[in-house]
């Protein structure tokens, strides 16, 4: 598996450089004689987010390892071992979670099976291409969906459990932004996903760290696996990101890959925003 990991810290202004909160895991191994690869993107918020997505990301792989040598039934194991860290992060008093968090998406390869785990926002995709077909053209498929919490299972529960689902209020009451995750009195937490680990206040009005596991086979036609955070995803769609990798794909050149999709998501917040949020790409050539 020929793969690479860029993270470009985020910046508030051309002067101000933000610490970067983004976290990743690029990890193959031989386990039992069959190689396993395990990759992925945590992007922390809040004042500590960078701690909890540098704890998620140690943790789980270790998990992950230790749980392997006793069963091979995937997908039991990854519910696992984000069940064992999420529990672990709340309980560790090192690091202040009330309002600090991460998302976690991660994808296990083992043989010709995808298993891709998701809580939160940051997004895996597959792309394919046929070259049988009359007129070729590259595709995608979701491996992850993105927790959003005004999906309708996903506010559903928010709202049994206490929270409010709404758009935040500027300083003269109207509606700005993206659907958060807040209390009943719209104080806190804020969130802009339904999921995460870490974000004990989210806890308290239904945010969970459950994460969604999608199993694939790998086809013939499935050419490159792309994981990122936000900071690829917020302005870019999943065919932009497929039509700025593919080129470098048929040239076998990743890096160049990797580097043109940092480097035109950091464009696309220079144009669209007065920040540039971290930026964290895992790019798969199957």
């Amino acid at each position: 598996m020929e793969h690479i990991i860029i993270i470009k810290a985020g910046q508030y202004s051309p002067s101000d450089r933000k610490v970067n909160q983004d976290s990743s895991i690029n990890m193959i191994k031989k386990i039992s004689d069959q190689q396993i690869g395990f990759f992925g993107v945590f992007d922390g918020h809040g004042e500590y987010g960078e701690q909890v997505s540098n704890y998620v990301k140690e943790n789980l792989q270790k998990y992950l390892l230790f749980k392997l040598k006793n069963t091979q039934n995937i997908i039991s194991i990854l519910n696992e071992c984000f069940d064992s860290v999420s529990n672990d992060l709340l309980r560790n008093n090192q690091i202040n979670t009330y309002l600090s968090g991460t998302t976690a998406v991660t994808v296990f390869i083992q043989g010709n099976k995808i298993y891709c785990s998701n809580c939160g926002d940051s997004r895996a995709i597959l792309a394919k291409f046929n070259q049988k077909d009359y007129h070729p053209i590259w595709k995608n498929i979701n491996l992850s969906n993105d927790h959003k919490p005004n999906l309708k299972l996903e506010k559903k529960r928010i709202l049994q459990n206490g929270g409010r689902v709404e758009l935040q209020i500027d300083e003269n009451e109207q509606n700005i932004g993206i659907y958060r995750v807040w209390n009943q009195s719209l104080t806190y937490p804020g969130l802009a996903m339904s999921r995460s680990l870490g974000d004990k206040a989210g806890r308290e009005v239904g945010v969970i760290s459950v994460p969604e596991i999608l199993q694939f086979d790998i086809g013939e036609d499935d050419k490159f696996i792309v994981i990122a955070s936000d900071g690829v995803w917020e302005f870019l769609s999943n065919e932009q990101v497929v039509d700025i990798v593919a080129p470098f794909y048929k040239n076998n050149n990743i890096n160049g890959a990797a580097e043109s999709l940092i480097k035109q998501s950091v464009k696309q917040w220079q144009e669209n925003d007065d920040v540039i949020d971290d930026i964290t790409c895992v790019i798969l050539f199957i």
